[in-house]
């Protein structure tokens, strides 16, 4: 990672090409992992992307449909209303006051910091979802209501899953300043949510906005690297 480079990654994006474009580029390999162009998929080794759709064809280009890696529309949706929130002209204080406590005052653009948590905490559960869906229905079921918030998600039933932490993982990936990061995101919104409006400032709105290229590339490798894990003990515990 190049931090310097990546704090205008925005300013770099192809003509027309909206934020959700994060996604484009990145399909669901067979496997189901996520992967992009690289010549092999980073869990299974597959160097084509899937089986083609008409092998029978020889002599001719194969031709592949491959599904997006996105999880579903709103994970478009999520950041196209981050961009629009962060492209918004600044609004005149005196038309919407904004409070202050010893000096510090709630940024003007909060609704990106929780527009960004509520995407986040949508990606997690598609992490959880992933480590659930490798035990029995009926214990999954009760993991799900036990652990219902994000954070216990993160940690607690992250390590019953995977046996470390979301952060842990990010940090062991190499993404240790966005799992800094993600856990300032996590304090500050709930202490915004719980009673104090100054928490979430121009400050961490500004650098959730140049890492997110960062976050959104250290999430999918959190997640192959999950999948890779679990696909290995799946494959000892069927003794291939």
């Amino acid at each position: 990672m190049e931090p310097d480079q990546e704090y205008v990654w925005f300013d770099h994006l192809p003509t027309r090409y909206p934020w959700s474009s994060l996604w484009y580029g990145f399909y669901r390999c067979e496997c189901a992992a996520l992967r992009s162009n690289e010549p092999a998929c980073p869990v299974c080794g597959r160097t084509s992307p899937c089986e083609p759709i008409d092998p029978s064809r020889l002599g001719e280009p194969p031709t592949y449909v491959t599904p997006g890696a996105e999880g579903r529309y709103e994970d478009y949706v999520y950041l196209e209303l981050i961009e629009r929130e962060w492209k918004r002209p600044t609004l005149d204080v005196e038309t919407l006051p904004r409070p202050r406590v010893a000096g510090r005052h709630m940024a003007d653009k909060v609704g990106i910091v929780l527009l960004f948590w509520t995407y986040f905490e949508s990606r997690i559960d598609r992490l959880i979802d992933l480590g659930l869906s490798y035990r029995p229905a009926e214990e999954a079921e009760n993991l799900r209501i036990r652990y219902r918030s994000v954070g216990a998600r993160m940690d607690r039933l992250y390590k019953i899953l995977f046996a470390t932490t979301y952060n842990a993982d990010l940090a062991d990936a190499g993404y240790a300043p966005i799992a800094s990061l993600l856990q300032e995101i996590q304090t500050r919104r709930n202490a915004f949510a719980h009673g104090d409006p100054v928490a979430i400032d121009d400050s961490l709105v500004e650098r959730l906005v140049t890492a997110l290229r960062i976050e959104h590339l250290s999430w999918i490798a959190a997640y192959n690297r999950r999948l890779s894990v679990l696909r290995a003990r799946t494959d000892v515990e069927r003794g291939d």
